[in-house]
């Protein structure tokens, strides 16, 4: 799974799929809540600053939960979902 913007909601969303045993990946514009994340369960961290990144992933996740409020009106999320 999934989660785009790693903020109060996304800290959350981290807990409850790695609560429920499922691999989860963080995106994130800035690597900085890296250690956040991962002591709550995030299996790997990737920067959306990184256009080649959208690319690598694209088609990969089964579930993507999305707490940016820009929602996917970022260019570079288009195409991604």
């Amino acid at each position: 799974m999934a989660i785009v913007g790693p903020g109060g909601l996304g800290h959350m969303d981290v807990k409850i799929g790695h609560t429920l045993g499922a691999e989860v990946r963080v995106l994130t514009e800035s690597l900085k809540k890296r250690a956040d994340g991962n002591g709550m369960g995030a299996d790997r961290f990737y920067a959306t600053s990184d256009p080649q990144m959208f690319e690598k992933l694209k088609g990969y996740f089964r579930l993507i939960i999305n707490t940016v409020a820009i929602g996917d009106s970022h260019p570079s999320h288009r195409g991604f979902w």
